[in-house]
């Protein structure tokens, strides 16, 4: 299955080009494009984990208090209509 690819305009600190270049000069990659692809790829792929855990704890923890708050306020008065 072929990834469809958009063209996005970024701008990267020189010496990141530069490292990309020497890694294509060396055979690493076959191009930049797939270079940076790479670089890209590998962030996401490493930090991305990372986040969600800490984001699912913080939406396990919410869910958790909404819980609670629902049942102290279950039939008490915040839980009475005008």
């Amino acid at each position: 299955m072929m990834m469809i690819m958009k063209a996005v305009t970024i701008l990267f600190p020189e010496k990141y080009i530069e490292a990309i270049e020497n890694l294509v000069k060396r055979g690493y990659f076959p191009n930049k494009s797939e270079g940076f692809r790479m670089a890209v790829s590998n962030f996401v792929h490493n930090l991305v984990p990372a986040f969600e855990a800490m984001f699912l704890k913080d939406v396990d923890s919410n869910d958790k208090e909404i819980k609670d708050t629902k049942k102290t306020t279950k039939g008490g008065a915040a839980g009475v209509s005008a």
